[in-house]
């Protein structure tokens, strides 16, 4: 089951980029973004909207969940207030 998840379109050209970091993974390269031949375009097309959702599952937990799905990666954790010295 979904945890979290968030609209990562906003991120989608560094996602992207990102893909061409490991061409011997994907095969892309920097300019295939500019340039694509016909087998990239319709690969990257494919890709877009994998690409702008993000989503996370949640493995386990020790304590109760109070509400599902969570707002946000942290919702519901104890946190500790800093104090000045």
């Amino acid at each position: 089951m979904v945890a979290v998840s968030f609209d990562a379109s906003p991120y989608l050209e560094r996602k992207l980029l990102a893909l061409t970091a490991h061409r011997s993974q994907f095969g892309i390269t920097p300019d295939m973004l500019e340039r694509p031949p016909q087998g990239v375009a319709q690969m990257l097309r494919a890709l877009h909207p994998v690409l702008q959702r993000e989503v996370f599952l949640l493995g386990g937990t020790r304590g109760t969940i109070p509400r599902w799905p969570l707002a946000g990666f942290f919702d519901g954790l104890a946190t500790a207030t800093a104090t000045a010295a």
